[in-house]
């Protein structure tokens, strides 16, 4: 029947206009202010332990490297790495693996600077080896071992430092030796040659964090178009480090959002021809998801302020699914001329999911906030296309064509006369589904979640066998105002970690350098004269000659020099770069403008998870200044962070979408008939992902407010009991559509994107069944009660 108001105007209104003119602001705002940003900083709060964590793994010089293995003839594979070095540095990459200091040169230097690299406590044992006896012992062993061959040179380093007092520093720098230089390595000027010599390395040091995606891109595709030239030669090069899994993430985002939109748009455009019959309403109804779509990135990224983060874009075409719903339901009643009626029906639909997603707004994480804004908005903007746009695209139809699904009502009507049987059904799928949530399991890794390619795994799985840890997984980091505060603190972990000794050794302060002074000069004065007559004396007994030991009685002796001892010991030289992998300076690590921090790194090897609690326990006496960093405990941190919020904003959603719907309709009856619907469907849904063995991330518990919004909706239109039979056709169009733009989103290759998409997909399933079986119980037909 058409309605009595007769077909609406054609000509365009001012709301029209302002239609267009918000449409053209929004993709404005999308080409000039959309910034996407990847990496998990980007998604996670500005502030806390997560942050803190996040931030040092985004900027440590351990993540900040990048490794070029090439396995080929030597001479043709480190010819290639040269050319990949020059190439890199064009792009601000420096070799990490530099040429090593020469032994004379570093034997020269530790030589020097002795008087300031020997720690106070180390005297008492010192004095020990100037006794008579002690000197002896060591003359007579040095004079056996150099008369054996090829030990000229170290005979020559021992005759200048009898006492072997630079081994102290000597033995602080092998301790912190990078792992990837071990003995069964060689090193090739600035390159690394494996055992056998038929894999070559380079490591370059990176000045951006991977999370920068546009310039890790373009690190990642020179080296691409590198390796092309090295295949044709012979070699076979592999790329490591967290800029190819960093871009390999970023780029499975990106593909599956560009081809699981136009894959959605397909499946829906051939379900709505099926039920429709015609490209004008097809056309019409998606308008209100494309405007959905650009309205509610536009608003995600006026709300983001442009830094709009990467994984709150691939959940972007989901809303097309859930915006077609207005059209469709919209489209139907046009062609019915009651688009009139069905407008306080969209309205409340829009009212209790829009209240609903709004709450997550109130979300510590970005990335939960971005995607509350972005249905809301999103779903306003669909809103209100329906109500401009499609009473003018559509015309009413006197005879429209039957139902495709018309053979489903007398069935449905005949199931209601038996409230038994759907009490039965309702309790047996109950009974299916719900045990299943017994054997969900929360996913903590977040390797789980990576979505690097298969041959980025297993290059990555080969170098670690044999070359080790690009960059480790677990330390004791300790931040600190200054060098001389990092320093106190590193202290108290000194008889824990060989490496905090090394560095207390070779890095002190002024301070520091001058109370080794003293001691050097007090430890001299008071020994000068009984350390000239034991020396003699050993060394007659001995069979030598005081006078080869010139040297070393040159340099026992007080310092005279009048010169300055604040100077940088390892300036210019390869320990320099070696101790900066665990000393950085404020401006390594930190923005411009803030506040100046030093930071020391201290790789642990945690080999399990008591391990890593145990050594939390022991070092974190200090939160402020002293923590551990663990990828490990950063993901366990994640999932509690993150479900703990998101549990406390479903419950405020829960209270918000019921009240609403309470009253909107001013029925406590009504409003908990439509709220009981999401409820019970979630709860099947998860239920139906135990059994299918699926784990459950954070991202998982979002299915909950897209649920929430979906069976709102569909309880909305069904509550209405003179109705039920114009609106169970579209909702069971709708319930399709939204499957089908899931279902494009399941075919994806990023996990974390595609396993959401498949419980999103049963919980809109389950939506509608639990739907048509609820409501019909709790509210059944008869006089509409207002």
């Amino acid at each position: 029947m058409i309605d009595p108001s007769g077909p609406p105007s054609r000509r365009p209104g001012n709301d029209l206009i302002l239609f267009a003119l918000l449409g053209l602001a929004c993709i404005g705002i999308l080409l000039f202010g959309l910034r996407p940003q990847g990496g998990l900083g980007s998604m996670v709060p500005p502030a806390g332990e997560l942050a803190r964590q996040t931030t040092f793994f985004e900027s440590m010089s351990g993540t900040r490297l990048i490794a070029v293995e090439v396995a080929g003839q030597p001479e043709t594979a480190l010819a290639w790495l040269h050319d990949v070095d020059q190439a890199l540095a064009a792009l601000g990459l420096q070799r990490q693996q530099q040429q090593a200091d020469h032994p004379a040169s570093l034997a020269n230097r530790i030589h020097d600077q002795l008087p300031s690299l020997i720690p106070v406590n180390h005297w008492p044992a010192i004095a020990e080896d100037l006794r008579p006896e002690s000197l002896a012992q060591r003359l007579h062993q040095l004079g056996l071992w150099m008369r054996r061959p090829g030990n000229e040179f170290a005979a020559q380093a021992a005759l200048r430092d009898l006492l072997g007092l630079a081994d102290i520093p000597r033995r602080a720098i092998e301790t912190l030796a990078d792992p990837l230089s071990a003995e069964e390595h060689q090193r090739q000027g600035p390159w690394l040659l494996h055992r056998g010599g038929e894999h070559a390395l380079g490591i370059w040091q990176v000045p951006f964090a991977p999370s920068d995606s546009r310039r890790s891109a373009q690190l990642i595709d020179r080296l691409q178009q590198l390796s092309i030239d090295a295949e044709a030669q012979g070699l076979s090069p592999r790329v490591i480090g967290a800029y190819r899994h960093f871009v390999d993430n970023d780029r499975a985002v990106i593909r599956d959002m560009f081809l699981t939109i136009p894959l959605s748009l397909a499946l829906i455009i051939i379900l709505l021809w099926w039920f429709f019959r015609s490209w004008l309403v097809i056309a019409a109804l998606h308008l209100p998801a494309i405007a959905a779509l650009i309205a509610g990135l536009a608003a995600l990224t006026l709300w983001h302020r442009g830094q709009v983060p990467l994984m709150a874009l691939a959940f972007a075409p989901a809303i097309i699914g859930i915006a077609v719903d207005y059209g469709i339901h919209a489209a139907q009643a046009a062609r019915q001329g009651q688009h009139r009626r069905i407008r306080h029906t969209l309205f409340l639909g829009w009212l209790t999911t829009a209240a609903a997603f709004m709450a997550l707004s109130a979300s510590h994480f970005p990335l939960v906030r971005g995607l509350g804004i972005l249905v809301a908005a999103g779903l306003g903007m669909a809103l209100l296309s329906t109500y401009i746009l499609l009473p003018r695209l559509i015309p009413a139809q006197a005879a429209s064509r039957p139902s495709p699904w018309r053979g489903l009502r007398l069935p449905l009507r005949r199931l209601q006369r038996h409230p038994r049987l759907v009490w039965a059904l309702l309790l047996g799928l109950s009974l299916l589904a719900l045990p299943g949530i017994l054997r969900l399991e929360f996913t903590a890794e977040l390797e789980q979640l990576d979505a690097s390619s298969p041959a980025t795994k297993q290059d990555l799985k080969e170098f670690t066998q044999r070359w080790g840890r690009l960059g480790g997984s677990d330390f004791v980091v300790i931040e600190a105002p200054s060098w001389s505060a990092a320093r106190q603190q590193l202290k108290t972990l000194a008889a824990d970690l060989p490496i905090a000794q090394a560095l207390l050794i070779l890095k002190p302060d002024a301070a520091t350098k001058e109370l080794r002074h003293r001691a050097w000069d007090a430890f001299w004065q008071r020994h000068a004269s009984t350390w000239e007559e034991h020396l003699a004396t050993a060394a007659a007994a001995a069979g030598m000659r005081s006078q080869a030991f010139a040297a070393s009685r040159l340099r026992y002796q007080p310092e005279t020099s009048d010169s300055p001892i604040d100077g940088e010991i390892w300036h210019d030289s390869a320990i320099h770069i070696l101790l900066t992998n665990y000393v950085q300076p404020p401006e390594r690590h930190q923005p411009k403008g803030s506040s100046e921090t030093w930071r020391i790194t201290i790789p642990l090897s945690l080999p399990d998870q008591p391990a890593l609690n145990a050594a939390i326990a022991n070092f974190e006496s200090d939160k402020e200044q002293r923590y551990i960093a663990s990828r490990r405990r950063m993901a366990s941190e994640l999932v509690h962070s993150l479900s703990q919020d998101l549990l406390a904003l479903f419950i405020a959603m829960g209270l918000i979408m019921t009240t609403v719907i309470c009253v909107a309709l001013r029925s406590l009856r009504q409003g908990g008939a439509v709220a009981a619907v999401p409820l019970v469907a979630v709860a099947w849904a998860f239920g139906l992902m135990g059994h299918l063995g699926l784990s459950l991330s954070p991202m998982h518990l979002l299915v909950i407010g897209f649920a929430c919004g979906i069976g709102i909706d569909d309880g909305v239109f069904y509550r209405q009991r003179q109705y039920r039979h114009h609106h169970l056709p579209p909702m069971l169009l709708t319930t399709l559509t939204s499957c089908a733009a899931l279902a494009a989103l399941t075919a994806g290759t990023h996990p974390a994107i595609r396993d959401v998409a498949l419980a999103l997909l049963l919980t809109i399933a389950a939506c509608l069944i639990a739907c048509v079986l609820i409501i019909p119980r709790i509210l059944p037909d008869g006089p509409q009660q207002r």
